[in-house]
């Protein structure tokens, strides 16, 4: 029991800065994503590649090919980008990996993903410029292991569902 003249409140805490608070984001989407993500996948349709002709999840890929893949997109308004994005499993863990992507002009995000029943669900942050400045979540579908589809949304409240299509070009 405290002593009479000391209160119960809890201590004050300082601002939470920008690490903290994409600590935060990155934490709710992982949560969304883990949750739901590979459910959400049966209501988009994906644009067809040689490799994934029926757009289905390989349910028995148990690791993805590390490295770096070149991705092809399309985001808001139907406007195209490419680039390129690293994979690599995260030591210690089966089934997490770290992701970076670097697209167009020097866009850069980061992000953690969890490979189950053939999907590989992302959060991300944008951090382009060493500022958090966008968030969100994606799942790559693996086709097989040098091909991945993807469905992506970002927290920008005017975003629109997007696309991407991963190919494995070579190790990091």
């Amino acid at each position: 029991m405290p002593p009479q003249n000391q209160s119960l409140t809890a201590p004050r805490s300082e601002p939470h800065s920008s690490g903290a608070l994409t600590a935060v984001i990155a934490t709710f989407l992982f949560a969304v994503i883990a949750i739901g993500g590979a459910h959400y996948l049966g209501y988009v349709s994906f644009t067809t590649t040689p490799a994934a002709e029926n757009n289905t999840p390989n349910a028995t890929v148990s690791s993805i090919r590390e490295g770096i893949y070149s991705l092809s997109g399309r985001g808001a308004m139907r406007s195209t980008y490419s680039g390129t994005i690293t994979i690599m499993k995260r030591a210690g863990v089966s089934n997490v990996y770290d992701l970076a992507w670097n697209v167009g002009a020097g866009q850069q995000q980061i992000g953690v993903g969890i490979l189950e029943n053939g999907v590989l669900s992302v959060g991300y942050v944008d951090v382009t410029g060493g500022a958090t400045n966008d968030a969100g979540s994606v799942a790559y579908v693996v086709a097989d292991n040098s091909h991945m589809q993807g469905t992506w949304i970002s927290m920008q409240a005017d975003s629109e569902v997007g696309t991407e299509d991963l190919t494995w070009l070579s190790m990091q």
